[in-house]
């Protein structure tokens, strides 16, 4: 049987990413391993906020960075708290895909999880979505095999 020690969570802080982090923690729990729950900032997003809002304030995306980081770590200590499992969140600026793979690499991940749906219109045409945007399998394997997890 292959053993887990670590398990990464991809997410967009959406709904269905919030359920799949659910389930790593069940699995967590289950088998011992400890979650990284990574959230990706895209390249741009902030730029893409301040020009679609006309005559928003300098700072928003300051404050944005400062929700979502809010949000993530709402999520760590659910899943900690919920689950009794060991967790960590990470925020990370870059390019979704090689940014996730990257991090995949950095946490030794054993299991990559991800939602199957992303983020609502408004955040999605901002953000984007990390199920979209591995549809090739770009995520590294983590048993070393082609494809993704």
């Amino acid at each position: 049987m292959y053993t887990l020690h670590r398990i990464m969570v991809c997410t967009d802080l959406s709904s269905p990413a919030r359920h799949a982090a659910e389930r790593a923690a069940l699995v967590a729990a289950s088998s011992g391993a400890r979650i990284d729950v990574v959230h990706v900032m895209a390249q741009g997003w902030r730029e893409r906020v301040q020009a679609l809002v006309r005559g928003a304030p300098a700072d928003v995306g300051r404050k944005l960075d400062e929700s979502i980081c809010q949000d993530l770590d709402e999520l760590v200590r659910h899943l900690r708290d919920s689950r009794g499992v060991d967790v960590r969140g990470r925020t990370v600026d870059g390019p979704v895909v090689p940014t996730l793979a990257a991090e995949a690499d950095r946490t030794a991940a054993d299991l990559i999880v991800l939602g199957a749906r992303g983020a609502g219109f408004m955040r999605h045409a901002l953000l984007g979505s990390t199920a979209e945007r591995d549809p090739q399998g770009a995520l590294p394997d983590p048993r070393g095999q082609a494809g993704s997890a």
